[in-house]
């Protein structure tokens, strides 16, 4: 399964003004809406790099990337972002996810499969409360698995174990609905693998994931990431600069 990921960074993109032009009437009530400078920048970059993404495949420009975001419990314009490809447009089977941490905001893009991609930044300097977070999050073998770790160690991962779960639920489009203590993946450094699904009944037939390097041009930004995608045995990742994508958009719109 061919996976594209989009690494930005939000510092590198700042300068970015024109992206707001890319927001559709929804995007840009939800952008106005949004208290904190950062929050709306991470929205804003999420945004325009998904409909850059999504735009160099489709073919068209990003502007005319065509989303929709409906929550499917209440039917309100806050749920998982998705291409709206009208019935039988070849493009139908095109799934993406977004995630940002901090600094850092990434998008997968897959065709045929359900995609998650999740990311958690850790050179912001925030301490991480391991023993606190970790019991609530881990399995009983995955807590166990983490403890064998030395303690300078536990919290790089933790956030292994972190994304992997998250960029699972993700694919599933279940979010945190699905308690965490209740799905075990593999724990680093082992190749990511679901070892253990809530309910088998409503398991896929097949998961694939990788952890994946968190790079824009030559630069590594301080993040772990992880893609996941429904239906796949393995995942073959295609990284593109975000931020060149972004920062080139940004001083070259197309004409309206």
């Amino acid at each position: 399964m061919s996976v594209g990921v989009w690494w930005a960074s939000l510092r590198d993109a700042r300068a970015a003004a024109p992206l707001t032009a890319l927001l559709d009437p929804v995007e840009r009530a939800r952008h106005e809406a949004i208290a904190r400078a950062d929050d709306r920048g991470r929205f804003l970059l999420g945004c325009a790099l998904s409909r850059i993404a999504l735009g160099e495949l489709l073919g068209v420009s990003p502007a005319e990337v065509p989303l929709r975001r409906v929550c499917p419990r209440c039917g309100g314009p806050h749920g998982k972002p998705r291409l709206a490809a009208p019935h039988g447009s070849p493009f139908a089977d095109v799934d993406f996810s977004v995630t940002h941490s901090g600094d850092v905001v990434g998008v997968a893009v897959a065709r045929g499969a359900n995609v998650g991609l999740d990311v958690e930044e850790t050179g912001s300097g925030a301490a991480l409360d391991v023993d606190t977070v970790a019991p609530v999050a881990l399995t009983d073998a995955e807590l166990a698995a983490l403890n064998a770790h030395p303690p300078a160690e536990r919290a790089s991962a933790f956030l292994r174990v972190w994304t992997r779960k998250e960029a699972v639920l993700k694919a599933l489009g279940v979010g945190l609905t699905v308690p965490l203590r209740r799905l075990e993946v593999s724990a680093p450094p082992l190749p990511p693998k679901v070892l253990s699904w809530p309910d088998q009944r409503t398991a896929p037939q097949a998961m694939a994931m990788a952890d994946v390097d968190v790079v824009t041009g030559s630069r590594r930004l301080p993040a772990t990431a992880t893609a996941a995608a429904t239906g796949a045995t393995a995942l073959r990742l295609h990284h593109h600069d975000g931020t060149a994508a972004v920062t080139a958009y940004a001083t070259s719109p197309p004409p309206p």
